[in-house]
Formats: C-alpha cells, sequence, structure tokens
C-alpha cells in the first residue's frame, strides 16, 4: 500500500490529523492572516476547535505558506508586512506570484482593489486584481491606471 492509500482499517498514519492543538507563542500577522485565510476556512465543520485555536497540522500548513511569503519578499522589496497581509487577505493566500507583478509596478492591495472605469470609480466595474488575473488587462495597464487615478486624486477631493 502506497503512503495515504485508504488502508482497511482506515487512513494510513500519514493522512490523519495531528490531533494536539498548537500552543505555542502567538503567530506573526502574516501566519495570522494565512490562519484566518486559507487554513481555517478548510477546517472540518464537525471540528470543535475554536477559530482562534489550531491543530498542529494547521499550523504546519500557515507556516509553509508563510515561507512561501516570505520568499516573495525577497523577491519584492515593496512587500513589508502589511502589504503581505492585503495580498493574502485579497489573494486567498496562495497566490504570491500575482502580489510580486503588482507590488513591483507600485500597486498596493488596496489599489487592487479598485473598480475603476474611465477614471472613475464603478461599483458594477470589476477590480484591478480580477482583470488582471483574467487576462483582461497587463500588469502595465493595471499601472498606468492607478497612476492615473491617483494623479487625479486632488481634483476629486476639491469638487
Amino acid at each position: 500500500m502506497k503512503r495515504g492509500e485508504l488502508g482497511a482499517n482506515g487512513p494510513t498514519s500519514d493522512t490523519k490529523r495531528k490531533t494536539g492543538v498548537w500552543k505555542g507563542q502567538p503567530p506573526s500577522a502574516i501566519t495570522q492572516a494565512l490562519l484566518d485565510v486559507v487554513v481555517v476556512p478548510r477546517r472540518s465543520s464537525r471540528s470543535k476547535l475554536p477559530a482562534d485555536k489550531y491543530y498542529l497540522d494547521e499550523m504546519d500548513r500557515a507556516r509553509s505558506l508563510h515561507s512561501k511569503w516570505a520568499a516573495a519578499q525577497l523577491d519584492c522589496p515593496n512587500l513589508d508586512e502589511n502589504a503581505v497581509v492585503g495580498w493574502i487577505h485579497l489573494t486567498g493566500g496562495t497566490d504570491t506570484f500575482v502580489a510580486i507583478k503588482l507590488a513591483n509596478a507600485g500597486i498596493t492591495p488596496e489599489d487592487a482593489r479598485l473598480r475603476l472605469a474611465y477614471n472613475r470609480l464603478d461599483p458594477t466595474a470589476d477590480t484591478i486584481y480580477y482583470r488582471l488575473l483574467n487576462g483582461y488587462m497587463s500588469v502595465k495597464d493595471a499601472a498606468n491606471q492607478v497612476k492615473r487615478w491617483k494623479e487625479t486624486a486632488p481634483e476629486r477631493a476639491a469638487m
């Protein structure tokens, strides 16, 4: 039998949950965001553990994802801890590639959430992040839209 397959007596030891509850130091802001956005929402609805407590394997998963975001921070000097947390919330926590591309173009998570059409906020328009992710615009187009939006901010404030 291969590792992780179901045996006659249920799952093999590799697929069993580490049932212990994690009791370490409070997680960093990035690890906490990964727990909140990626890990805990995938927890079984039958779990009786409160959302602010974590199983050992959940903490391992969050730490594994954290290492990917740490590598992204090395690739992109614009990614500080607050920006990473913002990207985690926007991307669902698993897509470092798009976050790096946008951050290198000077786009923040808040910018990527903008719904712009003709340099105006439009609640019916897709977000910049969605349009980029689905190939409706390039990173260069996104950066240009955000730049124009920010340049016209004083004009909008004066109105």
